[in-house]
């Protein structure tokens, strides 16, 4: 990142953006109106609209959060140049951040899974595990996978066992999405977790008030009993939920842009499970249009989980192909706009 980019930034220090501050919001909305640039609705009415999405730039998912992901500070600080970037050459016309927010009892944290001596689960150093459906008749009818080497040892719901076992589980595996995932505990409902860190906080701020934008703050994971990786849609609908199913109003937004760009955190969930929605959203040949406008920002986005493909759910070299071969442009946060 080129300190240069910052000289003239009061508000945001470089220096800082891997530290967890208070923002000071006030300083960077007067600098942002300082620039006097031109709001962003001249740009949309001649139809040069550019969206901007940051998925789960979220406490809990940087460096010495809840659950961390290795990578993921100078990840931002690459997305947060960009967005700078982006400010002083007027591109953004619209921006849409994810908050991925959890209540206490879900369906992928230990409070829901109990083993046979009457334990709950610990994820442990790798913070992540995975619950595989043995047998549905039986009293403890999940095994573990450990992702740290442990033997597997079987667990059962504490709550919602008809749902997990019989509907949640078959509906992973019947749809290709594999088995349940069980994180260690991040994103809490009213916690620090859940808040962005003071840097990307004041670049929103700055950036919404010196290009006159409104930006959009979607919130996803907070039904209780189906895991929300990806934005536009959980892992499986809940009707009677108004966010029980697939975010059109969200994804439509994509299809009016001129241009996307889409980074965050991880890359082995919320923001690959992101792409694929995009990817089958506009999977007709109609949508090919759409997609050849999407920008991935490659070098914005870590997994939790190692890359290693033997371990389910990862970011590898197979989807960034099949990102490219839809059409979607996989490019690096320092490449210049068009």
């Amino acid at each position: 990142m080129s300190v240069k980019l910052y000289d003239s930034l009061g508000f945001l220090d470089p220096n800082r953006i891997r530290e967890r501050y208070t923002p000071n919001l006030e300083l960077a909305r007067r600098e942002g109106l300082k620039l006097r640039l031109r709001p962003a609705s001249v740009r949309e009415a001649a139809g040069n609209t550019r969206l901007l999405i940051g998925i789960d730039w979220e406490s809990d998912f940087l460096e010495g959060g809840r659950l961390e992901v290795k990578g993921a500070f100078a990840d931002l600080e690459r997305f947060i140049g960009r967005m700078v970037r982006g400010v002083y050459e007027e591109v953004w016309t619209d921006m849409l951040f994810t908050i991925d927010v959890h209540p206490v009892f879900t369906i992928h944290s230990d409070l829901w899974w109990v083993d046979e001596r009457g334990n709950n689960v610990d994820v442990g150093p790798a913070k992540a595990m995975m619950m595989k459906l043995d047998d549905p008749k039986a009293k403890y009818p999940f095994v573990s996978i450990f992702l740290d080497g442990r033997p597997s040892i079987r667990f059962k719901p504490v709550i919602e066992r008809e749902w997990t076992v019989n509907k949640y589980a078959p509906h992973l595996l019947a749809t290709g999405q594999g088995n349940i995932w069980v994180f260690a505990s991040h994103c809490r409902e009213g916690s620090d977790g859940i808040s962005f860190p003071g840097a990307l906080a004041e670049a929103i701020e700055w950036a919404s008030a010196a290009l006159k934008i409104q930006p959009t703050y979607m919130h996803k994971g907070m039904i209780p009993k189906v895991d929300w990786f990806g934005p536009f849609r959980p892992c499986m609908d809940v009707p009677g939920h108004p966010q029980g199913g697939l975010q059109t109003l969200y994804l439509d937004r994509i299809r009016a842009s001129k241009s996307s760009d889409v980074g965050g955190e991880a890359a082995d969930f919320c923001v690959k499970a992101g792409m694929v929605q995009i990817l089958d959203y506009y999977g007709d040949d109609a949508g090919r249009s759409v997609l050849e406008r999407v920008n991935f920002l490659g070098n914005c986005t870590s997994p939790i989980v190692a890359d290693d493909p033997s371990k389910g759910n990862t970011p590898n070299a197979d989807f960034v192909a099949k990102m490219v071969a839809s059409g979607v442009n996989v490019i690096d946060a320092e490449t210049p706009f068009d």
